[in-house]
């Protein structure tokens, strides 16, 4: 009897993990880049039923066994590409295929992103995110208008003299296992040895995606796919709830018979 209540817990902490999640995910249906979580569930431990209440078994026959419930083992990122949206900003990049911008986080390691709004800081670099620079460092002279992003990742502007000059190349970096990138806030990721080596590449190169100008990528949340996965995660919390019930009016039934 108390293994019902245990079980029927275990699976309404699941399905409210599974809410949270779902309710993250729609919350950033507008989020630039944004990369949906996804939950992944696992059985807990089986356990041997308890012989006294079982009739004698053959020999050779398999202990019986019971479940113990279910438990949300952790989130893994849906890294798939989404498209791009047109924002007409010349400094606006969209990654269409695999790779990502690198940054120099503020501990002076990398972090990775495939936000591209792109922009010039008060020292002419270009920055990302919360103001970190892209890495290999790109910096734009003074007196440079109309600064652009290639398709092939060249940053070009007019100098003086109406003088196309370019100050660098954006490049690319990919993983094996892109899913194993930790999430740090800011649309920024981390490196893991979960994820690979970082491979470093230009856009366009095979293997690598092509630089979009002037827009960004979506958030790859499907809002019909979220709200399909909120009501089966709201009807298996009710039949959670309605069993923890039922086992409680079993458990006052049981109590009423000693008396």
């Amino acid at each position: 009897m108390l293994a019902a209540f245990a079980i029927n817990a275990a699976c309404l902490r699941a399905q409210q993990t599974r809410v949270d999640v779902a309710a993250h995910n729609i919350a950033n249906v507008n989020t630039t880049s944004f990369k949906r979580d996804r939950l992944t569930f696992g059985q807990l431990l089986y356990r041997a039923v308890a012989a006294g209440g079982n009739p004698v078994l053959a020999a050779g026959t398999p202990e019986p066994r019971e479940g113990t419930g279910v438990q949300a083992l952790g989130l893994v990122k849906d890294t798939a590409p989404a498209p791009p949206v047109t924002t007409g900003r010349a400094l606006d990049v969209a990654i269409e295929g695999p790779g990502w911008l690198a940054l120099l986080g503020p501990d002076g390691e990398p972090v990775y992103t495939r936000d591209g709004s792109l922009r010039v800081d008060a020292s002419g670099r270009l920055v990302a995110g919360p103001g970190y620079p892209v890495q290999p460092e790109i910096r734009v002279t003074g007196g440079t208008t109309e600064v652009v992003v290639r398709s092939d990742g060249t940053v070009a502007g007019m100098g003086p003299g109406n003088q196309v000059v370019e100050f660098g190349r954006l490049r690319l970096y990919r993983f094996a296992n892109p899913e194993a990138l930790v999430p740090v806030g800011h649309n920024l990721y981390r490196a893991t040895p979960g994820a690979g080596r970082p491979e470093e590449g230009t856009p366009g190169q095979p293997g690598f995606g092509a630089i979009r100008s002037g827009s960004l990528e979506a958030s790859n949340v499907d809002l019909v796919e979220e709200m399909a996965v909120l009501i089966a995660a709201r009807r298996a919390y009710q039949f959670g709830a309605r069993a923890l019930a039922v086992a409680d009016e079993m458990w006052q039934l049981a109590h009423g018979l000693r008396r």
